[in-house]
Order: structure tokens, then sequence, then C-alpha cells
């Protein structure tokens, strides 16, 4: 896999030193620099769809680890990588990076939290005992706490008269 890969960091800093001057004053254009960053932002899009485990079966912990450890590290690879390279480039492929690491993340822990309420749904102990606790439930004391985060009486009002409704 991908994220165990201990070339991907040399194969990000030998590509940016590498970059030829010429090539590098091109990238350097708005329009150039706007354009990179989308074929990034699609790059790591595909790249988050192909990694990222399944919704219903739960991974091998090691995998999960490689990719928690990779989202963690990309940005600074890249940062580092980008060191020598004009600021416009290393501060929009570095946002775009950043962006990508976070929604990574997000994924991964989606998915986490999917497989696991998976298991839950599945399990009719857990279900029985969730159906119970939900009607020990005060509704109509939960709605009016939430109530009072509501700015003013018209909302606190309407809010509580739609919830009502829920509630039939």
């Amino acid at each position: 896999m991908f994220v165990n890969n201990p070339q991907i960091q040399p194969l990000l800093h030998g590509f940016w030193h590498r970059l030829p001057p010429h090539i590098l004053s091109i990238l350097t254009q708005d329009c150039i620099l706007n354009l990179l960053a989308l074929c990034d932002s699609s790059t790591y899009n595909a790249l988050a769809r192909m990694s990222v485990p399944s919704f219903v079966h739960s991974p091998p912990e090691g995998l999960l680890v490689g990719l928690h450890a990779f989202a963690g590290n990309f940005v600074q690879w890249l940062d580092l990588a980008l060191k020598r390279q004009p600021s416009c480039i290393r501060v929009k492929k570095l946002q775009v990076a950043r962006n990508f690491c976070s929604y990574f993340r997000h994924m991964l822990e989606v998915s986490h939290e999917a497989v696991n309420l998976r298991a839950i749904l599945a399990n009719h102990h857990s279900m029985l005992t969730l159906k119970q606790d939900w009607s020990k439930l005060d509704m109509q004391e939960l709605v009016n706490q939430c109530a009072q985060f509501c700015c003013d009486e018209k909302s606190r009002t309407e809010y509580k008269e739609s919830m009502e409704k829920c509630m039939i």
C-alpha cells in the first residue's frame, strides 16, 4: 500500500528539486497556479477515494495506522520538498495539501464510525438497550433546553412547535 511506502518523501523532494528553472517561471503564473491546484485537488480526491476503507468492513488496524500516519506526514513532506521553490507555489500547493489531509482524516473517522455503528445496529441486544434508553428520555424537557439556544422568542416558539409536531 502506498501509505507505508518510504519512497514518498524522497520522490516529492526529487521531483521539486529537479524541476528546470524555465518550468518554475511558468508555474508562478496565477492561472497556471490555479490549474495546478485544481489538478492537485482532483488527484488528492481520487487518492482519498481509493485509500479510505469501505464503510462496510472493518479494515486491518495496521492499515488505519498507516493511513493516519500518511495524513499526518504528507503536508510536512511536501513543505520540505517545496522549501526552495517560489513562495506562491508553496502557499498554493500547501493550502490544497492541508485541505486534502483534513478531508482525508475526516473520511477515515467517518469510515471508522460507520463500521462501529453498523456493528451496534446489527446487535439485537444493543438495539433493545438503545430503545429502552430512548423511551426514558423526557423529550419535552430536551426540546425546552434546546429552545433556550434560539436567539429570540419567535424562533424559540417556532422551534418548539416544529419539535412537538415530530413527537406526535
